[in-house]
């Protein structure tokens, strides 16, 4: 098994989020994506302080406590692969742009593995989708995943979403074939701040 976590799936990003308190009802559940982020803005309000604009990241408060949720923005995944001209034992490797493989020459990350994604959704239970721009290769590879349909991303459906069968994701992210909306919308989150991310709604109609 590797030793961390560094790929743009669902087994290495999705953790169970499990939180106990006063008014938090017991046993209860809730299938609302969130994510690390959104801890120090949830402390923030239950503190009963103010959330600087500047922070990224949204309170959970309400989710916790009324299970009555509607998350304003996208959920942004990225990784920039570690990467080293030479790999002690391993002379194969030499500016392959490999890092952190074991004594066996098995490499956990590479160059070519820097992406950035978004995970956007509609109504719970129903909308769901993952979209990957994986970077810093010969060529730019967009993967597109149903997060309900296919929980566990085996079907990358990015040339699929002009077919019948395929409305709700084609209506959800637009102009996303050529990649062009996808990497704006990509930069955009990778630079807002606090609740000017919110403004990516706009940006994927």
């Amino acid at each position: 098994l590797p030793n961390d976590k560094r790929q743009l799936y669902e087994f290495d990003n999705r953790v169970p989020f499990m939180v106990r308190g006063p008014g938090i009802k017991p046993g209860s559940t809730y299938n609302s994506p969130v994510s690390s982020i959104d801890l120090a803005p949830t402390f923030l309000e239950i503190a009963e302080s103010p959330i600087p604009i500047t922070m990224q990241g949204e309170s959970l408060l309400k989710l916790l406590t009324t299970q009555n949720y509607n998350r304003s923005s996208p959920i942004l995944l990225e990784h920039y692969g570690e990467h080293k001209d030479e790999i002690q034992g391993c002379p194969q490797y030499k500016n392959q742009g490999m890092a952190n493989c074991d004594d066996h020459c098995v490499c956990e990350d590479s160059h070519n593995n820097t992406f950035r994604c978004w995970v956007t959704w509609g109504e719970p239970n129903v909308d769901k989708q993952k979209l990957c721009y994986v970077m810093e290769d010969n060529a730019t590879f967009v993967e597109l995943y149903d997060l309900v349909k296919d929980e566990n991303e085996l079907n990358n459906i990015i040339d699929y979403i002009d077919k019948p069968g395929y409305e709700k994701n084609r209506d959800m992210i637009k102009d996303i074939k050529n990649c062009k909306k996808c990497q704006h919308v990509l930069k955009f989150m990778e630079d807002c701040r606090g609740h000017n991310c919110e403004k990516i709604i706009n940006l994927l109609h």
